[in-house]
């Protein structure tokens, strides 16, 4: 550049090097934008995974809406941030774009001005071609540096993160014994288990009870190291079997859960699978053992789920087995079974066992019994010379011999036939797994190039995107006209003895202006509209989600949804629209070059109508590879998550066996490194264009060199130099416009796949429902009234119930009247049909005939969301979300604060309060001396309700279920897995609830113990989807029928016989 502008060039370039602090400055900016954008796609995917994974309970209470616009507030602080990085991106643009021109215009002005030079051809356009590529040069080192501060925010943050993670304790190898030690969930909690000194009975059965809230799983988690252990010293076994209270399994096949990375052992499996009862199991599973458990678990029922679990700390050969309440989501049959088999054989032989539970039947039996209370031993009993023994299924459980259906298992109802609903599409799904987790790719195949135009659409109003179209035509016609221009003034020279500098000066620095400005604001309009784009797509992707019927997710890995939230919406919030605007400005100046050069040297036609047919045979070929990888990786990313998923809520089974822990992480290594392939064959492929275009484009250069010599003496040398500066542009214009065609069409997938979400249809959508009544209707005899329900009276009209619309009916003939304010209890075995009753009035089922009403209206005229609205529902697994207490009572911030204090004080009392608080909680709002009451609105509440016990989560949703105020109220086996002094608790304040009300509500509960549903009003007892029989518990008895045999088998029958003669005589029967 000096040889040709001489010591303006010098000046030329100080400029540049003069803009590099603010470039530098405006970089700074970026990283701390950036970093703040992270922090908030944090807090949006952390969520979004929250909710996903509790989607069913979400539809149980109708938060759809509510929790969609949380996710949408996050969402919008998350765009928040992405526009001030975006602006702070178009402003280091601005520079990048400014101040290359700036260098031409100074170096131009000072070579025609103060040197008083002639300003050749030669010397204009060998000096713009030099600039441009050094502008080029500069916009490569923006990208890199904007790429590198991304880069820069991840590795901190990694860096934070692993700077404050704590290994857990590696306690001494040795027998299970706790001395004098003292322990809490995290350093700051506030619930202690303290001064724990116990002596484990080596080789024997440990048993831990204890009300709600005393401390039993903590003991376990204590013992796993997974607590922080503040005084005293622990020794324990290395190799540890753990089967948690919430049954953690892999979404693998039952026998894969089972042998948990053992060999196969087939005599020791057959005997595992007998002693926990799963023959009878997978007799009914056209699996067998090989039944893909699905996420969480979700194709087996809870009492599967929790024998499972149990199996597969039988079959490992750990000296050490802590079982936490494994017993209280079976059946008394199951119960009896699993007790004889397992407990009272030699599967235990010289094993330590800690099992929590509270039966007072397995504590007989027990070598040492310990008694929690508030976190403290209240007794530790050894028992010597004790031989377990089976025992009558008529004592199991305080002795129903009803099985457990759980609702939140509904969907594997099972049907008179003793199949389950999900078995007739189980087969099929399992037969063809991989094609069903082949899907995503089949689904999103090639997209049609013009597919960009649907994405536009999504920026706003066709103005605003004939706007942006607009100015990157301006921009073009601008960068021409100031060529064109140059040459003008080039051959001024040529025919002027004297040039007026400003004119010409003047002319083309106003053009080079205008280049700039339609360029910024092109680019600022882009930003714009992709970030509404963005938004829309966002928004319209979480209702979708939110509002598709449960049966949707079916066969939907979590996983891959999140992948959409995380990745495509990465694509769409930056990567596409970049992409976008490129391409189009990239056309627009293919076609000026092409022009510009053909207008002057025609006969550049040839080798520029070749290049661009080699470019279109190289992009496609590109493209079919491109668009195939960018699927692999997609369906490569989404295990990963999944499993890192998995693991982290497997992680105390996983870090208690010896060795689990590195398999694991093995297994994750692997599916990165699948994932990384295919990430390094997009880079490949990217290469292989990149390599031929650049051949093919310096073709084109020569052609053009060798025309433009040719045409020597023919055409003026200013427009021979402004066709050689388009024409040499034109090689690169043509590898960025293939580059650009096709990496558009990749990211294009992302869109693709989130707009297939977005068009999921609706649970509602061919619901034919009446309006509400301040509607306006033809038919005002068929609304909804304003003030609907009044009561809580339900009634079953010769009623038929099916899943699917085309599968075979679970309930059958179904003629039941429940009256406003009854307590009505629904029991029966398993496959009875009493769960699909309950879920019925949730319209999570189809009514193929009859009808169900509910205070006089027909449930299929109600809109789903406004039936689901009217009843609550508690279901067998409490489900809390991380926030507060009041967040988690109420999560529409509808309900005033008085309702909830009354509502959490009435709750208090049932189970013991003493949340374990997080890390990160504030130590000033919750003292380590809190007690059961400190328990309030501001509480946190950790993901899951991790820092609650299990009861205490319960109790939690029964609050939930007062504050409602519903008309109709449904109980889960709610009280399952609890003691019977916290069963009694939740059973009185529910009558007391019930009877304030003044007689209008209505409970209807699956009951799991007689003693509980004795003194109810009415009695369901069902087999087969029919009612066997229906009355009061006194009738009912009286009639020496199902019910009676089911009192006379519990093993309490002169206490329930006693109770029904209480509650006779406080009728005055």
């Amino acid at each position: 550049m000096y040889r040709m502008m001489g010591w303006a060039s010098l000046v030329g370039n100080a400029i540049l090097f003069l803009a590099t602090p603010l470039s530098i400055w405006l970089g700074r900016l970026m990283f701390y934008s950036q970093r703040r954008v992270r922090k908030a796609q944090d807090s949006r995917m952390s969520l979004v995974t929250e909710y996903l994974a509790s989607l069913r309970a979400i539809k149980y209470f109708a938060w759809e809406d509510p929790i969609t616009e949380k996710i949408i507030n996050a969402r919008s602080e998350e765009q928040r941030e992405l526009w001030r990085t975006s602006m702070i991106q178009a402003s280091l643009n601005q520079v990048m774009q400014i101040v290359p021109y700036l260098s031409l215009l100074v170096m131009f002005g000072l070579h025609v001005g103060l040197s008083k030079r002639r300003l050749d051809a030669a010397t204009a356009f060998t000096t713009i071609f030099l600039v441009k590529n050094v502008r080029r040069n500069i916009m490569q080192a923006s990208a890199f540096g904007r790429n590198f501060a991304s880069a820069l925010v991840s590795v901190t943050r990694l860096d934070k993160y692993f700077e404050s993670t704590v290994p857990i304790p590696h306690y001494p190898v040795g027998p299970l014994r706790i001395d004098h030690a003292s322990f809490r969930k995290t350093k700051t909690a506030s619930f202690t288990l303290n001064n724990i000194t116990l002596d484990f009975a080596q080789g024997g059965l440990n048993i831990v009870s204890g009300p709600s809230g005393s401390g039993k799983t903590t003991l376990l988690l204590s013992i796993l190291g997974e607590t922080y252990l503040e005084s005293g010293t622990v020794t324990r076994p290395d190799d540890i079997a753990y089967a948690s209270q919430s049954s953690w399994l892999q979404n693998e096949t039952i026998q894969a859960n089972i042998l948990f990375g053992s060999p196969m052992e087939k005599p020791r499996y057959d005997r595992v699978i007998e002693a926990c009862c799963l023959r009878e199991d997978f007799k009914d599973l056209p699996a067998k053992d090989t039944t893909i458990v699905g996420e969480n678990g979700t194709s087996l029922s809870g009492g599967q789920k929790a024998r499972v679990a149990l199996a597969r700390a039988l079959y490992c050969k750990a000296p050490l087995l802590l079982l936490d309440d494994i017993f209280a989501a079976l059946d008394a049959k199951t119960a009896a079974g699993v007790w004889k088999h397992c407990f009272c054989s030699d599967l235990l032989s010289g094993r330590t066992t800690v099992l929590v539970t509270n039966l007072p039947w397995i504590a007989e039996q027990a070598d040492l019994s310990v008694v929690l209370e508030k976190g403290q031993i209240e007794s530790a009993e050894p028992q010597i010379g004790i031989v377990r023994k089976p025992i009558a299924i008529a004592q199991v459980l305080g002795g129903d011999a009803e099985e457990d259906d759980a609702l939140h298992d509904t969907v594997q109802e099972i049907q008179p036939n003793g199949g389950t609903l999900n078995d007739a599409n189980r087969a099929p799904e399992e037969k063809h797994l991989k094609d069903v987790v082949n899907q995503e790719m089949k689904a999103s195949g090639k997209v049609g190039r013009m597919t960009f135009l649907q994405y536009m659409s999504y920026f706003g109003h066709p103005v605003f995107v004939a706007v942006c179209l607009g100015l990157l035509l301006a921009t073009n016609i601008f960068t021409f006209s100031s060529l064109l221009w140059l040459s003008v003034w080039v051959e001024a020279y040529n025919h002027q003895a004297h040039i007026d500098i400003p004119y010409y000066m003047g002319i083309f620095a106003g053009l080079t202006f205008l280049e700039i400005g339609s360029y910024c604001l092109a680019i600022i309009m882009f930003e714009w509209g992709a970030w509404n784009a963005a938004k829309r797509l966002h928004n319209d992707f979480i209702h979708a989600i939110m509002h598709v019927s449960l049966s949707w997710f079916k066969h939907i890995p979590i996983g891959r949804i999140t992948n959409r939230f995380s990745s495509d919406m990465a694509s769409l919030d930056g990567t596409i629209s970049t992409m976008l605007r490129i391409m189009l400005d990239t056309v627009l100046l293919m076609l000026f070059r092409i022009g510009a050069v053909s207008s002057i040297m025609p006969v550049f036609m040839i080798p520029a109508l070749f290049t661009c047919l080699f470019g279109v045979l190289i992009g496609e070929a590109y493209t079919r590879t491109a668009v195939v990888i960018k699927r692999l990786t997609s369906s490569a990313q989404s295990p990963v998550f999944s499993q890192f998923a998995d693991t982290l809520a497997g992680l105390p089974v996983i870090r208690a066996r010896s060795g689990m822990s590195s398999r694991f992480r093995e297994e994750l290594a692997a599916r990165l490194r699948t994932w990384s392939a295919s990430a390094e064959a997009s880079f490949n492929a990217n290469r292989w264009v990149a390599v031929r275009v650049d051949l093919v484009t310096a073709l084109v250069s020569l052609s053009a060199g060798i025309i433009a010599v040719s045409q020597t003496g023919v055409v003026a040398a200013g427009l021979v130099g402004f066709s050689l500066t388009n024409a040499n542009g034109l090689s690169q214009t043509i590898l960025l416009l293939v580059r650009a065609m096709n990496d558009l069409e990749v990211e294009m997938q992302s869109f693709h796949r989130v707009r297939e979400y977005v068009k999921l249809e609706p649970e509602e959508k061919d619901d034919k429902t009446y309006p509400e009544e301040d509607e306006y209707t033809d038919d005002p005899c068929h609304v909804i009234p304003e003030n609907w329900p009044r009561s809580g009276e339900i009634e079953f009209r010769n009623v038929t119930i099916r899943y699917d619309p085309d599968g075979s009916d679970i309930l059958t003939g179904i003629n039941l009247k429940f009256k406003a304010g009854e307590r009505v209890a629904v029991i029966g075995r398993t496959g009875s049909g009493k769960s699909t009753l309950v879920l019925s009035l949730l319209r999570f089922t189809h009514v193929v005939s009859g009808e169900i009403l509910y205070d006089g209206i027909d449930i299929t005229k109600i809109p789903r969301q406004r039936l689901r609205e009217s009843l609550t529902i508690i279901p067998q697994e409490a489900v809390l979300f991380n926030g507060t207490v009041e967040s988690n009572l109420d999560p529409s911030g509808r309900v005033p604060k008085h309702i909830l204090d009354k509502a959490l004080d009435n709750c208090k009392g049932i189970a013991s309060f003493s949340p374990h608080t997080s890390d990160d909680s504030d130590n000033d709002t919750q003292s380590r001396d809190d007690e059961d009451n400190s328990v309030n609105l501001t509480t946190c509440v950790d993901a899951r309700g991790e820092n609650f016990s299990h009861g205490q989560r319960q109790v939690l949703s029964l609050c939930r279920a007062l504050i409602r105020q519903s008309k109709l109220m449904l109980l889960d086996e709610a009280t399952a897995s609890m003691d019977y002094e916290t069963d009694r608790g939740i059973q009185n304040v529910l009558r007391r609830e019930l009877e304030a009300v003044g007689g209008g509500r209505t409970l209807v509960t699956i009951a799991h113990r007689l003693r509980t549903i004795i003194d109810y009003d009415t009695v369901v007892v069902m087999s087969g989807g029919r009612v066997l029989e229906y009355g009061s518990p006194r009738d009912l008895y009286n009639r020496r029928g199902q019910f009676y045999d089911m009192v006379y088998h519990s093993g309490e029958m002169e206490d329930l016989q006693t109770l029904l003669e209480t509650e006779s005589s406080q009728q005055g029967i």
